[in-house]
């Protein structure tokens, strides 16, 4: 059974779900599931595999989905936002080294989250509604943000114009 924890990108500072465990939608839908969080091209080579492994590759995956998903997750700046314990389990069950994690986040700029910056720091100006729109547009086709959290937050900025 998938376990949820809290997950965190470290320069937006967005807040997200993440799963990890044996994957019961992927059981159901199969290669689906890639497409619905948007990772068109994960789903098409899963597709192609579960017809070439006669839908065998459809029962592996149910097991490693969520790892997998994770540990990309991982690897685009995203961090475990967990308590201690629960981020120390689920380090474990994703094969990440958790000081890994920590040092992610402690290393990266502390950037407010897009639709709040309003800070003025030294040298800097405060951003206009524009750039923020520009910076979440990027964040997108980065692939950091989906499409409802993008459509979310450039509502939140187009409001403050």
């Amino acid at each position: 059974m998938a376990t949820e924890i809290p997950i965190k990108h470290t320069e937006s500072g967005m807040m997200k779900t993440g799963v990890y465990g044996f994957s019961w939608t992927y059981f159901f839908f199969g290669w689906f599931v890639p497409l619905f969080r948007g990772e068109t091209q994960t789903g098409f080579i899963h597709l192609l595999l579960t017809i070439i492994t006669g839908g065998i590759w459809q029962l592996y995956m149910c097991f490693k989905y969520n790892e997998q998903y994770m540990s990309r997750m991982i690897t685009n700046g995203w961090v475990l936002d967990g308590s201690e314990d629960v981020n120390r389990l689920a380090a474990g069950i994703l094969h990440i080294s958790l000081d890994s994690n920590v040092e992610r986040e402690k290393t990266t700029t502390n950037v407010k989250e897009i639709t709040n910056v309003k800070e003025i720091t030294p040298n800097k100006t405060p951003e206009s509604p524009e750039d923020r729109l520009q910076k979440l547009g990027d964040m997108k086709e980065k692939g950091l943000v989906d499409e409802d959290e993008f459509n979310s937050k450039k509502a939140e900025i187009l409001k403050e114009m």
